[in-house]
């Protein structure tokens, strides 16, 4: 994996963890994206890709598009979120991230893997978000 992507997803994993907290000091990639678009914004954009990277190969709510691109890639899918609110704060993230267009396209409907990228690449991309991404819980108790 290229160092500049591997850098940009430690970033990502580091704010999705390190969110309550509100200290970005040890963030230097998305330290420009955070103060243009705002923590919060940033927050909720990455929280989407970050876990279709790490079930990308499950494929559970997304697909594989064969008939999109004539290559087997995983794309998530419904995008557009409720009123595309969903692909707007991404597309805002995306636009403003120069490094994150290293291995992720945005389409109108579908964010997919960088078509540069090889099947080895988007392999060693899931299992590193697999392996370093830490999962919470996110629970309601109703009374």
């Amino acid at each position: 994996m290229k160092t500049e992507i591997k850098k940009i997803i430690d970033e990502i994993i580091y704010l999705r963890s390190n969110w309550r907290s509100q200290n970005f000091d040890d963030l230097l990639l998305l330290r420009k994206v955070i103060s243009d678009l705002g923590a919060k914004e940033v927050y909720f954009s990455v929280g989407p890709l970050l876990s279709w990277l790490s079930r990308a190969d499950i494929l559970d709510e997304y697909e594989v598009d064969k008939d999109y691109n004539a290559t087997n890639n995983y794309y998530l899918t419904k995008f557009k979120g409720i009123n595309g609110k969903l692909h707007d704060r991404t597309s805002k993230f995306y636009n403003n991230c120069s490094e994150i267009q290293l291995f992720l396209d945005l389409h109108e409907d579908k964010v997919s893997f960088n078509k540069e990228l090889t099947e080895d690449d988007k392999k060693e991309i899931i299992d590193y978000v697999k392996e370093n991404r830490s999962e919470r819980a996110h629970y309601r108790i109703r009374i």
